[in-house]
């Protein structure tokens, strides 16, 4: 490693010289986060999860925000396939089983 001396340098040395250490430390925290994110998916695989799995899916609105994918809630006991999220307009599947007197709870995930 080079020996910066600081008090010879003038202003406008000092001003690029803290911009090039800001560029490095930018590039060495993306490196050092895509070494955590291997690390992490690695270890999720060798334990029989996938990233998805553990944090969710992520996606982008039209606004360009992220949204996070929700986990289901509520599973139908006749078809394993149809879960719902609990949120937004309730499927047809648990709308007909609770207005049969069946409690929402029943259908829960555990």
């Amino acid at each position: 490693m080079k020996e910066i001396q600081l008090e010879k340098m003038s202003v406008r040395e000092l001003e690029a010289l803290e911009i090039e250490l800001q560029d490095a430390i930018a590039a060495r925290k993306l490196v050092e986060k895509a070494e955590i994110k291997e690390k992490l998916a690695a270890l999720a695989e060798k334990n029989g999860f996938s990233v998805d799995e553990l944090f969710g899916k992520t996606r982008r609105n039209a606004a360009g925000t992220v949204k996070v994918k929700v986990a289901a809630k509520y599973r139908n006991p006749q078809n394993s396939a149809e879960t719902w999220t609990g949120r937004g307009r309730m499927p047809l599947w648990i709308k007909t089983l609770t207005d049969k007197g069946a409690k929402r709870e029943k259908f829960l995930i555990k």
